[in-house]
């Protein structure tokens, strides 16, 4: 079994993607992985971060408590990085995913504020409190641009206020070890009370 992260889902094909070291996985509706091969470019290590921006272009990133505060843009069809972000300062990050204009990755880190990560100079900007006690492993934008994440700590499902990094509690959620998630960006969130 292979315990892949950084999943994203590519709104040009409606397949998600995850990797594995270097390897690109590609994940069908089923939940069927298919290996399309390493990506040339990336580090050895896992990345744990993934998303896509609207023109199918997939960014990873993730092992920014140690020596590589950088963000890779990936171009799937050829496995090849073409671009490489530098963050302006190291953080770590669980999970980013895209504002709705394409212009930022909003991402939590643990402990730590909402931040928004321009693309693509790499700009970190941190906004309001920091959330302590908090890990956030899961991050969604709708097609509304609301921000959604996940704690794996089990305290909860959220939704962000992106102008002042307030968090909102939606709903319960369970503990969760080695989380990620990823969300059709031209979908809705609906919410019900049962």
């Amino acid at each position: 079994n292979k315990t892949y992260n950084a999943i994203g889902y590519n709104p040009k094909d409606n397949f998600i993607y995850g990797l594995y070291g270097r390897e690109l996985l590609k994940i069908d509706s089923n939940g069927t992985v298919d290996s399309l091969g390493n990506v040339q470019g990336l580090p050895s290590y896992q990345l744990y971060s993934g998303t896509f921006d609207k023109n199918g272009y997939y960014y990873v990133g993730g092992k920014y408590n140690e020596d590589d505060p950088n963000i890779y843009k990936i171009d799937i069809s050829q496995r090849k990085v073409i671009q490489t972000i530098t963050m302006s300062e190291h953080m770590i990050v669980y999970d980013f995913a895209f504002s709705k204009d394409g212009n930022y990755l909003y991402a939590i880190p643990p402990n730590g504020k909402f931040s928004k990560i321009s693309i693509p100079d790499g700009n970190v900007t941190h906004i309001g409190q920091n959330h302590i006690n908090y890990s956030f492993d899961a991050v969604f934008v709708d097609n509304e641009g609301r921000v959604f994440a996940n704690d794996s700590y089990g305290k909860g499902f959220f939704e962000f206020d992106p102008s002042t990094g307030e968090k909102f509690f939606l709903s319960s959620s369970q503990r969760a070890q080695l989380n990620d998630g990823t969300n059709c960006p031209n979908a809705s969130f609906i919410f019900t009370d049962f």
